[in-house]
């Protein structure tokens, strides 16, 4: 199952580690993904 571009297995691999702690920048950051807020 694909889910914007990202398999389900990422996904959910991304959840966790947003619930570990680890901050949003950092795990696009290691996807390859930038993040821009204002």
């Amino acid at each position: 199952m694909e889910n914007g571009g990202h398999e389900e297995e990422q996904v959910i691999g991304f959840s966790k580690q947003a619930e570990g702690g680890m901050p949003i920048t950092e795990m696009c950051r290691q996807a390859g993904r930038r993040f821009h807020y204002q």
